[in-house]
């Protein structure tokens, strides 16, 4: 009675004049989780059996227990928690003993000698990056909404306009055109067309309106617009896409770690890795300025990833299921309809594994590789169809009809000379330094490296059409990734086994690392990496959100050559302390500096959209 009264109390305050604010304070907040507090422990008892009974009906209805097996299979850090669910279960009557572990995907229904081939995580150590993560989140929440946390400023809305455009049954918006534009000669001259309105950066043809943008990231808000007609913005498929990827690249991480390095290195190590490629550009970038343009990269990017780690025990030199191959070639063409560009990346990647395969002897693998390749050859082949509709040829994309600020033709967009300055401005570009909050502020591109240009044949220099934005050179900005580059060299020159298996116990597992097999999978990361770089190096446009066609890819490279340097100089020197210290300092450091880029940014969001907190931090941080 006393919980139920205090939760009355607290749900009727405004309307019985208890509490003449509507609005929840500290106290009427507290006198409902008192209520709520209460409630449960007197209900304790009878609220356990209600959870047993529908437990157990759910767990007979929906198979749970294979279900568990076969997520923990697809996410193996996992398992632990799975195994120690299980015994819970038994122990309090919630399944039956027959339902977890007699099946062939289980522990208990493996040959001895495939149990534990790989270490476990171990639940806290689980538990430490899944929490990490989530603190990250939060990170992501406070830049996404400005320091709001749960009122989200608004911004852009292309996505939700192509949505619903998908709902009525058109590929085309459904906003009309001007009427005006059909009388012009050139209507993407913005010259020509000064006066008319019309929807920025949209792609105009035959008095429609289309997206150059993927239409993927659309067609997932198709349910929830069904479901509830809101409308939703570019900045929520942003953080949602963000998110992604850093749970996928977290899951690359931790099954290379507990590959390679699980038991060989400390744990702190992967927390720095998964801190790096949470915190590092363009993460945070793209959650300041989350516009249409970011939740297109990210979205492909995150896609990608996803089938990087479904896909990545081809990469480790192990064997896979068709399940994990077919959901990789699921999302890879999900990517492809998000970003058009990542097919370089993801022909790449699947030559790669095509070329893996063809390194084994078992039969099955021709049938694993057509499981791979059905998905992105019916993706393609409906985006292909989608465009086709839309601008009568399946290869055009609409990103030359678009109504933006430039006259000249899109005939110079990709060009070889593009890749100097790029290089330079994505990989060299310094930042300013600034005497308060946030102290780090990126700066314009150039349009002509400097002692380069100059001395540059005639012909080779940088065409008019490049536009420089303000960009900070990741090698200056987060000078992690030089690990990156230390793990391009040790692919190439280093040496052929690192450690020695003497010394290891009876019964004992081997945990020397592999280097052949380490050195194979860096191998294809590294192609990966570079390929995606390929289309920003060659692009006439330089910012800062294009960074995440690539740097999520070199995140990783950088983390594995991390914990490779601190492989390589284990013994107790001053030089293995050396090392340890460096790894910790520059990752720390970049996440950082990330951090402060990403507030400065390249919009100023924060110091227009909450002034008052920006102001409050630069008193609190006045030096």
């Amino acid at each position: 009675m006393a919980g139920l009264t205090a939760l009355a109390l607290s749900l009727a305050a405004a309307d019985l004049g208890i509490d003449k604010d509507a609005a929840w304070g500290p106290r009427r907040t507290s006198l409902c989780v008192f209520g709520l507090v209460v409630l449960l422990v007197a209900q304790h008892a009878a609220l356990a059996r209600i959870a047993a009974s529908a437990w157990r009906f759910i767990a007979r209805t929906l198979a749970l227990p294979r279900l568990f097996a076969d997520l923990a299979r697809l996410l193996p850090f996992l398992e632990p928690l799975r195994t120690r669910l299980a015994q819970a279960s038994r122990k309090i009557g919630l399944l039956a003993p027959t339902a977890v572990g007699a099946g062939p995907d289980s522990a208990e229904g493996r040959p001895p000698e495939q149990v534990n081939q790989v270490p476990r995580l171990g639940p806290w150590k689980s538990l430490s990056v899944l929490t990490l993560v989530l603190m990250i989140a939060l990170v992501y929440v406070w830049f996404v909404s400005a320091g709001f946390w749960l009122r989200w400023p608004s911004g852009t809305s292309y996505y939700d306009l192509l949505a619903e455009g998908f709902v009525h049954g058109r590929t085309s918006l459904m906003i009309e055109p001007d009427p005006r534009l059909v009388e012009l000669d050139n209507p993407y001259s913005l010259t020509d067309r000064q006066g008319i309105p019309t929807l920025w950066d949209a792609s105009y043809f035959n008095g429609k309106y289309f997206l150059y943008w993927g239409p993927v990231p659309a067609l997932l808000l198709t349910l929830p617009k069904l479901a509830s007609g809101i409308e939703i913005a570019d900045l929520a498929v942003v953080f949602a896409a963000t998110f992604a990827i850093l749970v996928f690249s977290s899951l690359i991480l931790v099954s290379i770690w507990r590959r390679f390095f699980a038991e060989r290195l400390p744990h702190w190590l992967l927390l720095a890795g998964v801190l790096l490629i949470g915190f590092g550009l363009p993460l945070l970038w793209v959650l300041s300025s989350p516009n249409v343009y970011e939740a297109s990269t990210a979205s492909g990017m995150a896609f990608f990833l996803g089938g990087v780690y479904l896909a990545l025990p081809n990469l480790l030199s192990q064997s896979t299921g068709r399940l994990r191959l077919i959901l990789a070639g699921t999302l890879w063409a999900l990517a492809l309809g998000s970003r058009a560009v990542l097919l370089v990346p993801t022909m790449a990647l699947t030559v790669f594994i095509f070329v893996q395969a063809a390194r084994g002897s078992r039969p099955s693998r021709a049938s694993n590789l057509v499981a791979l390749g059905i998905p992105l050859v019916i993706g393609v082949t409906l985006l292909g169809w989608y465009n086709f509709d839309r601008f009568g040829s399946p290869f055009e994309t609409g990103f030359r009809f678009q109504l933006t600020g430039r006259d000249e033709t899109w005939e110079g967009v990709f060009d070889p000379r593009y890749v100097i300055p790029n290089t330079y401005n994505y990989l060299l570009r310094s930042f300013r330094t600034l005497s308060v909050f946030p102290f780090l502020k990126p700066i314009w591109g150039v349009e002509e490296v400097p002692y380069l240009s100059a001395n540059l044949p005639e012909g080779l220099g940088t065409p008019p059409m490049y536009t420089p934005q303000p960009v900070s050179g990741v090698l200056v900005s987060t000078p992690a990734h030089l690990f990156a580059v230390y793990l391009v060299w040790w692919v190439l020159c280093g040496e052929a086994s690192i450690g020695a298996g003497a010394g290891k116990a009876p019964g004992k597992i081997d945990r020397t690392l592999s280097a052949p097999d380490l050195r194979i999978s860096m191998v294809g990361l590294v192609l990966v990496a570079f390929f995606a770089f390929l289309p920003a190096s060659l692009y006439h446009w330089n910012a800062n959100r294009f960074l995440l066609d690539f740097m999520p890819l070199v995140a990783l490279l950088s983390v594995v050559g991390a914990w490779l340097a601190v492989e390589r100089n284990r013994s107790p020197t001053p030089q293995r302390i050396a090392i340890r210290a460096l790894v910790a300092a520059t990752f720390l450091g970049s996440a950082t500096a990330a951090f402060l880029l990403a507030v400065s940014g390249d919009q100023l969001r924060f110091e227009q959209l909450n002034p008052a907190l920006f102001d409050w931090i630069t008193r609190a941080l006045a030096l």
